[in-house]
């Protein structure tokens, strides 16, 4: 049976299953055991490799040895930053100094950024005291 195109009525190349097709498989459905064989087969997956990272800050983590080799050569944190503006393949990371210095400092120290508190001149409301 030809499925019928929402153009003009015309029946479209594609062939489409129709209710009185025979399917493959058991009458009622799929089985348990062809389940439970998908089951095994899908954890047996191995994770695909990602091919981009999120930020420059997991950029800057996955370099962080070949950075700290440079650090320890005698390169500023600018010089690490324009080494990483090419790759010799037209692209690179577009990162400041400045950046690279603190995801490599919070990486050490293992704390996330701190945030600010309120002001000590704000009661608990977030009012103004005194006003």
């Amino acid at each position: 049976m030809y499925r019928i195109s929402p153009y003009h009525g015309l029946p479209t190349r594609r062939w489409c299953r129709g209710l009185n097709e025979p399917t493959k498989g058991t009458i009622l459905g799929i089985s348990i055991e062809t389940i439970e064989r998908l089951k095994t087969k899908l954890r047996d997956v191995p994770p695909k490799a990602a091919k981009t990272v999120g930020s420059n800050k997991e950029a800057v983590l996955m370099l962080r040895a070949e950075i700290e080799r440079l650090r320890a050569n005698g390169h500023d944190w600018n010089d690490v930053a324009e080494l990483l503006k090419d790759d010799g393949q037209g692209s690179g990371i577009a990162i400041k100094g400045a950046t690279i210095k603190a995801a490599l400092a919070a990486f050490r120290t293992g704390q996330p950024k701190r945030t600010r508190k309120p002001s000590s001149s704000t009661n608990d409301t977030g009012h103004i005291a005194g006003l």
